[in-house]
């Protein structure tokens, strides 16, 4: 195979232990490989150059855009190819590349990052994630990459007015995080650098997403405090100035999410109200589970069923020239939430069609929350026995993976507990509704409170116990959170919405 018009750029630091992988992933691929070392001692430079690579020295500055940004200027191709020492070009990528720099429509093209890492403490891997990255880029001096850490080209394109970044087919793996040791190395040395850019640059909000992102679960107040400011400031920004932010469906995700697990669902809505109007269509879904959840069911249901005919109809994801959607943002939720919102109105008919829309869309998966509301409603209808059919599905759909993915366990248990329930057998409903915690939007916490108040008096350290569980992540959750704190003697500081005071009022018990 004849080079590629590529020049492969990357920084490196004692990364003589993957540079072998790396530059054979890269054999005959590209026209150069451009390697800035920032200071290593472990023979890094010189193994690089005996292997076929360009080094070049820049003395590390706790800056990774700077040290990057000296390969660009050294690069000599009319393809840039942005990679780490701890990647490898995956197989079948260098046909991908030959096609994706024959494009003529665009400065910049996505790349999929295969997150790998541990599984057990034997060695076995398995992909984290699967990360699109603007990494495949044309050579332009007006292209650069900004920001201490986490650094990317995605301002830079858009001061020059590029916007729509297609995806190149192009997929690199990342082993930089298999190691504990190493990874945890590498983030808090990161954490380090995102405090500091943040203290430099306080309104850069996609600067204040990174750092929420990467904060600890010991920095929870910290984080809460990083996303709130940003979404007050996005509230505010010109609509040109947010549109153009690259990060903006995760970070009102994150920010939404911060405000609703603490059953601060009125405040979450009015953001998402406002921010909606003014950014359709990248936030619908986003937006639209935020007003949902409080209980604004037109104008949830709205936004929802808007977010669809955007995703150009049941089966596809919306076509957004954003690099970093909202990762629960896919047409089978939406649906979920489309029938729980005909749920929670007594609309059982109308609940039906969505869920049987979501699983013409699942065909062969199983989406989990869908599958759960399904059995619900089956029980609430009496039918007990296509309750246990879709339930034995669901079952078969875990028990296909040997490490189940987080949000299957728990709705399998949720969907077993009330079943249970519903045969009488509540011994098994508890232990079952105890290990369902963590199901979506406090279900599990719910039903097990539910459970343990019909089988006795709850004594006070009882009901302290599920008050603190259940967050109150929906209307009719935070109902029932309202009222057990009202028998704690307990003050709620915060807006409660109307749908909340009126299931408090007529004893709507949360579903």
């Amino acid at each position: 195979m004849t080079p590629l018009p590529l020049s492969v750029c990357l920084i490196a630091r004692d990364e003589a232990h993957n540079l072998p992988g790396l530059m054979a992933s890269l054999a005959g691929v590209a026209q150069e490989v451009i390697i800035v070392d920032t200071g290593s001692v472990d023979g890094t430079p010189a193994l690089a150059t005996s292997l076929g690579a360009r080094v070049l020295h820049s003395a590390w500055q706790d800056d990774f855009s700077q040290a990057r940004n000296v390969a660009l200027k050294a690069a000599q191709a009319p393809w840039i190819l942005s990679m780490d020492a701890d990647q490898q070009l995956d197989a079948g990528a260098a046909q991908a590349l030959a096609v994706a720099i024959q494009r003529q429509d665009s400065l910049a093209q996505l790349v999929t990052i295969r997150l790998l890492g541990l599984v057990d403490p034997n060695g076995s891997t398995q992909v984290v994630r699967n990360l699109p990255s603007l990494r495949l880029f044309r050579r332009d001096a007006r292209i650069s990459y900004r920001g201490r850490v986490h650094e990317d080209i995605a301002a830079s394109l858009l001061e020059i007015g590029s916007h729509s970044w297609p995806d190149s087919g192009v997929t690199v793996t990342d082993h930089g995080y298999m190691e504990p040791e190493a990874r945890a190395r590498k983030l808090a040395r990161n954490l380090r650098l995102l405090r500091q850019a943040h203290q430099e640059r306080p309104d850069d909000l996609h600067l204040a997403y990174k750092l929420a992102s990467s904060l600890p679960p010991e920095a929870a107040m910290e984080r809460k405090g990083v996303l709130w400011g940003a979404l007050r400031q996005a509230q505010t920004m010109p609509d040109e100035s947010l549109l153009e932010l690259t990060c903006l469906p995760r970070l009102v995700a994150a920010g939404l999410e911060a405000w609703v697990v603490e059953g601060r669902l009125t405040e979450a809505a009015d953001a998402a109200s406002l921010l909606m109007r003014r950014s359709a269509p990248v936030l619908l879904f986003t937006c639209g589970r935020a007003l949902a959840r409080a209980g604004l069911h037109a104008e949830g249901r709205a936004a929802l069923m808007t977010y669809l005919k955007a995703a150009s109809g049941i089966g596809h994801r919306p076509q957004l020239d954003l690099t970093q959607q909202d990762e629960d943002a896919n047409p089978q939720e939406a649906l979920r939430w489309l029938a729980w919102l005909e749920w929670m109105q007594g609309r059982t008919q109308e609940a039906w069609t969505w869920i049987d829309k979501g699983r013409e869309f699942s065909g062969q998966s199983v989406h989990p929350p869908l599958e759960s509301l399904a059995v619900e409603v089956l029980l609430a209808q009496g039918d007990i026995d296509a309750a246990m059919r879709r339930l034995d599905v669901l079952g078969r759909q875990v028990g296909q993976h040997l490490s189940p993915p987080k949000a299957l366990m728990p709705e399998l248990m949720l969907a077993t507990a009330r079943v249970a329930l519903a045969t009488g057998d509540r011994s098994s409903a508890r232990e079952f509704a105890a290990q369902a915690l963590s199901a979506a939007d406090d279900a599990g916490a719910v039903l097990l409170a539910q459970i343990e108040a019909a089988d006795a008096d709850l004594n006070r350290e009882v009901l302290a116990s599920h008050h603190s569980t259940i967050k109150g992540r929906r209307f009719d959750t935070l109902a029932l959170k309202l009222m057990l704190g009202q028998r704690l003697g307990l003050t709620w500081a915060h807006p409660v919405p109307e749908a909340t005071t009126r299931a408090i009022q007529h004893g709507l018990r949360p579903r």
